[in-house]
């Protein structure tokens, strides 16, 4: 089933969990340098978007929910690493991080996936 011309639900998802395994590292290393995240320099994802998508292809959606699953549990480590009220005293590098608005990257993406299924009242 397609979301877009271009992305079906599998692949979605496994943009979003090639942000996933993409935070971790960035949050390490936006802590230590205080350097904005290389994701606020441009509006252009599309490569690495590409990348993950590629990456994931060969994953059954079952292995792809389990990886993200992963990834999510690796970024709450480092979350925690660094302390939830630190990482949130510095809005102008994390605050990707607590995307939690209505029209948040997850909702965007859950909201194209119930669409494309035909589950959206």
């Amino acid at each position: 089933i397609k979301v877009n011309k271009d992305w079906t639900i599998k692949d979605v998802i496994a943009h979003l969990v090639g942000w996933e395994k993409g935070d971790v590292p960035i949050i390490k290393s936006t802590w230590q340098t205080k350097e904005k995240p290389w994701f606020y320099k441009t509006r252009d994802y599309d490569e690495f978007n590409k990348k993950s998508v590629e990456f994931y292809k060969n994953y059954s959606p079952k292995e792809l929910i389990k990886e993200w699953k992963y990834w999510q549990g690796e970024v709450e480590k480092e979350i925690k690493k660094i302390g939830r009220s630190k990482l949130k005293s510095h809005p102008d590098l994390f605050e990707w991080l607590f995307d939690e608005g209505e029209d948040n990257h997850y909702s965007e993406h859950l909201n194209q996936i119930k669409k494309a299924l035909k589950l959206n009242s």
